[in-house]
């Protein structure tokens, strides 16, 4: 029987009715002679750390691995997840009752690492095999949503359990071979703890940053087993030369029946259920904050792996800073439940630290004096440890707390420490389902933040009373203590603020919030800016703006290969962002099926109705909430036309995915014979290296690609058929002047033929020749995931400079292009006159890039002094010229506050050189010119300014001014202050100046 003795106020744990006090110190003096040396407990730690690593590289590929089969939707992923864990709890439970009984710990422990590491070889013929029977089943049964899920974990389950399980157990199976004194229990406990958290930082770190970039998915499995075989070696080598432990330290029959007899105490089951708890609040907050950054930091490959390589790296810190302390410390019940009422204060602190996270992170970034990746990735732990790092050191520091205080014996340390670490386990399950699927979509971020920060504070406090430790005074203070704080600290805190109003990166001054929906997989926005454009975002990603600028991307991807096709019936859009592209094949009559992986931004698009003519109604038009990767996995259904929608490669964990050669080989498979394929890729945010592996990978799937583009700099379309082009000019004339199909079309500006066959680029052999020999992008070498920390300011001017030399005319792959010789060369006539002016379009797009603006404007009036027909490029221009007034406004505003008025004179000079039309621009110029007391200058720049628009009345009084205070010219300007009370009655500042003249006598 285990009892509580109170003394002075300490806390002691052990006094067991089966060992006399003579005995157990002569047992401690024995295991002290045995301790293992520091040497040697170094290499343990050391090979501890590896484990960690591979245990990370494990699940970072095998998730990937899996995503691509069961498709990346948040419910897929959690599946995996899932599992993952729960192999490890039960390795962990089971592990630690069986090496209690054992005298050779490190054998058993290398039978783990050589068996996860065998196994992890065998994971790409497994996963191959599991594709098969996945594909096999969905095929013949069809099975409901619900279904799909439960078929998912089974098959993740048996796939995953044995590797998963061996894992689980080597934490308590070292432990049992480290712990020798039950004095140095916290201590070695913290240490293995720490080291095998800090591997797994390091795996989590280096799989992110490095080694999957380096090596390759598969590679990275390989080279994970690689490090386990080679730590079970070294265990084996380590069990030769050491001898096997004491026999006390093992748990005899008589002992195992006796523990089976022994009863725990309550306050040992409540550090139990505490730490349950415990991991439970853990893992939720990692799924909370992880939607926090993801506002700040975006949600790529990269951003990932640092938030969770900072999560672990508290929980590694806060192992090693507590765990000598747990030993010498006696009252461990009450310092676990402070630290409990610590994280939940500190938890609940994290919800304002939100408004400085973007300030913060452009601060160090432009601190950071290194190169730019440095740069770019301190920023980002920067502002994941503003958020996290504190409450996840403390949550470190509560697992050799509870490991000293829950193993009462050492020859039960193994089913001690399994005990601890699977019920973490299992509530970091729990934490991490209700968290993701049931808080966030009820109550929203912040609130289940408050919510685990209650339960955090009520553990604490419920520990701290249950203590034995402290009298009935000081616990009811502690108590009031608790609440108050907590009470103090949520009244202050905003909890129904929208959390996208704190990015600067989405939410700019002014904007109108429309829609803002936490959701189980993404926090779904729309705004509407001072403009009048609407824009869509899924977390930090936008997704689509209803912008004349935007809508040829959602557009022409869909015109261009259905146009081509001889007769389309059916098309598949992988995601539907705001409904564009969809709306755009059903002017051609054609059904869509259309994938969309955020329900969110399903339920966003009401917003959205008068871009995509209320698509959703549309009987042509049918969304499936699935990721894309696994609809062409598991679909039978043919199409004639695919588009891979607008879907950035860097956006997201995943995004890439929809570039690799394996998704064209799945598309191929469900594409008719005459089946187009197309593919929207952007100029924006890749380096030229990926732009070319994009397209070079494209064109290994379809070797009769063509490239397109024209319409804005952003993006380009890649479109793959079975056959080489060939357009039958007629045919394509006479179905884009279809009513519905030219409408759509004249929104953006191509009402005829040549403009949108003028974005022809490139064929197949051309194509051959811009990309050169190089590696392709598939889901084991994913070369375009990463580019992070790179300069991609730049890289639209050089993408569109390396494709221009490469540009060719479109007429050598028409056909049926006249009744006679004079109708072609009519066609042939004005294909060239496009393609020559175009080639000076796509000079001023380069140009825009790196704000030429002048040189932009020149080109663009070249082009259409050769073709005035081009609407799109006449929009360019207008487009243009509207951005570089805006900033040379600003400009010339910040040099006249300087007191640069010459500066700032010349450039408003140039704006109305560039645009005469532009009669505030003379008017400001009057300005200038009178702060300068060129009044002559100032009286002509005015009446330009009047002459160009008479209603502008902000001209005409600076003119009357001017005559009445500077010039003394009273007629003048009574005359002006009339002609703006003839335009604006109301203009109050008109009036009042015009009676004081008419008071001189005037």
């Amino acid at each position: 029987m285990w009892f509580f003795l109170r003394h002075n106020n300490e806390h002691v744990v052990k006094v067991s009715d089966s060992m006399s006090n003579t005995k157990a110190e002569q047992v401690n003096a024995n295991l002290a002679s045995q301790d293992v040396t520091a040497r040697l407990r170094a290499l343990i730690l050391g090979i501890f750390i590896i484990s960690g690593a591979c245990g990370l590289m494990y699940q970072v590929v095998w998730v990937r691995m899996l995503s691509l089969v069961f498709g990346t939707t948040v419910y897929a992923v959690s599946t995996v997840l899932t599992v993952f864990m729960a192999g490890l709890a039960l390795g962990s439970y089971a592990f630690g009752r069986i090496i209690d009984k054992h005298r050779s710990p490190l054998k058993v422990y290398a039978a783990l690492e050589i068996g996860i590491g065998v196994f992890a070889v065998l994971i790409p013929l497994i996963f191959f095999l599991l594709e098969n029977l996945y594909t096999g089943i969905y095929r013949s049964t069809h099975p409901s949503r619900s279904t799909l899920t439960v078929l998912r974990f089974t098959l993740s389950f048996l796939i995953l359990l044995i590797p998963t399980t061996m894992m689980g157990g080597t934490l308590p199976v070292m432990s049992k071979y480290l712990v020798r004194q039950k004095d140095r229990l916290a201590t070695r406990v913290g240490l293995l703890y720490f080291a095998n958290t800090l591997g797994a930082m390091i795996g989590c770190f280096a799989t992110g940053y490095f080694l999957i970039q380096l090596l390759g998915v598969r590679e990275t499995a390989y080279f994970a087993a690689l490090g386990n075989l080679v730590v079970g070696f070294i265990a084996l080598k380590i069990n030769k030369t050491c001898p096997p432990l004491e026999e006390s330290l093992v748990l005899s029959p008589a002992a195992v029946a006796e523990a089976k007899r022994e009863r725990t105490p309550v306050v040992f089951r409540l550090v139990l259920w505490a730490f349950a708890l415990s991991g439970l609040c853990a893992l939720a907050y990692e799924v909370l904050w992880t939607r926090i950054l993801s506002l700040f930091m975006g949600s790529t490959v990269y951003a990932f792996s640092t938030m969770l390589s900072t999560f672990l790296c508290g929980l590694a810190l806060g192992s090693l800073l507590i765990a000598r302390m747990a030993d010498r410390h006696k009252n461990l019940i009450s310092l676990f439940g402070f630290i409990e009422i610590a994280i939940g204060i500190l938890c609940l602190l994290s919800i304002p630290l939100v408004k400085i996270l973007d300030p913060a992170s452009r601060a160090i970034y432009e601190t950071i004096p290194f190169r730019t990746w440095w740069r770019w990735m301190g920023s980002g732990f920067f502002v994941s440890g503003i958020m996290m790092f504190i409450p996840t050191l403390l949550f470190g520091a509560t697992f050799p707390i509870v490991a000293k205080i829950y193993t009462r014996h050492l020859e039960r340390l193994g089913r001690g420490i399994g005990n601890i670490y699977s019920v973490n386990t299992v509530g970091a399950i729990i934490g991490s389902f209700l968290a993701g699927f049931i808080l966030i979509p009820l109550i929203g971020i912040q609130k289940s933040i408050l919510a685990m920060a209650l339960v955090n504070g009520g553990i604490g406090l419920l520990l701290v009373l249950s203590s034995p430790a402290g009298g009935r005074w000081n616990k009811l203070a502690i108590a009031v203590l608790t609440v108050l704080a907590f009470f103090l600290v949520a009244s202050r805190i905003p909890l129904n603020q929208p959390l996208v109003i704190f990015s600067q990166n989405i939410y700019r001054q002014g904007d109108k919030l429309l829609f803002y929906n936490e959701d189980v997989d993404a926090t779904v926005v729309v705004l509407e800016g001072t403009d009048n454009v609407r824009r869509l975002y899924a977390n930090r990603n936008e997704a689509a703006e209803d912008s004349r600028w935007d809508a040829p991307s959602h557009k022409v991807i869909a015109h261009i290969p259905l146009l081509l096709h001889p007769n389309p019936k059916r098309a598949l859009v992988i995601g539907f962002g705001m409904g564009v592209t969809s709306y755009a094949i059903t002017c051609h009559d054609v059904e869509v099926d259309a994938v969309e992986i955020s329900k969110g931004v399903i339920d966003a698009n009401s917003y959205f109705v008068d871009a995509n003519h209320h698509i959703l109604d549309s009987p042509l038009v049918h969304i499936e909430v699935d990721d894309g990767r696994n609809y062409t996995l598991l679909t039978e259904k043919k199409y004639d036309l695919i588009s891979a929608g607008i879907i950035h490669p860097g956006v997201s964990p995943g995004s890439a995915n929809f570039y690799s050669k394996d998704f064209y080989d799945q598309c191929k498979r469900i594409l008719t014979p005459k089946g187009v394929m197309s593919q929207w890729v952007p100029l924006h945010y890749v380096t030229p290296e990926n732009y070319r592996i994009i397209t070079r990978t494209f064109k290994s799937a379809f070797p009769n690609t063509t490239l397109w583009f024209k319409y804005t700099n952003n993006f380009m379309i890649l479109i793959g058929m079975n056959e080489p082009l060939q357009i039958d000019f007629q045919d394509f004339d006479q179905r884009l002047h279809q009513p519905k199909v030219l409408a759509d079309l004249a929104s953006i500006d191509v009402d005829d033929p040549y403009t949108l066959l003028d974005s022809f680029m490139m064929d197949a052999d051309t194509i051959d020749q811009y990309v050169g020999e190089g590696p392709i992008h598939t889901d084991n070498r994913p070369y375009i995931e990463f580019s992070g920390g790179k300069d991609l300011q730049r890289v639209v001017f050089v993408n569109l400079g390396g494709m221009l030399p490469f540009r060719q005319k479109v007429w050598p792959f028409l056909v049926n292009t006249g009744k006679s010789p004079e109708e072609r060369e009519q066609v042939k006539a004005r294909l060239d006159r496009y393609f020559e002016a175009t080639q000076y379009t796509i000079r001023g797009e380069m140009l825009c890039v790196v704000e030429q603006y002048e040189d932009v404007i020149g080109l663009f009036r070249t082009a259409l002094r050769i073709n005035p027909s081009d609407k799109n490029t006449r929009y360019l221009l207008e487009k243009i010229i509207e951005t570089f007034t805006i900033k040379s406004l600003n400009r010339a505003a910040t040099l006249r506050s300087q007191g640069r008025l010459d500066e700032a004179l010349a450039l408003m000079q140039k704006i109305v050189a560039l645009d005469p039309s532009f009669a505030a621009g003379y008017n400001n110029i009057g300005f200038l010119c009178q702060e300068m007391n060129n009044y002559d200058a100032a009286v002509k720049a005015y009446k330009q300014a009047m002459a160009v628009d008479p209603n502008l009345v902000d001209a005409r009084y600076n003119l009357a001014m001017l005559y009445a205070n500077v010039l003394g010219m009273y007629p003048e300007a009574k005359s002006e202050l009339e002609n703006i009370l003839e335009i604006d009655p109301q203009m109050t500042r008109a009036r009042e100046a015009l009676e004081k003249i008419k008071q001189l006598g005037y």
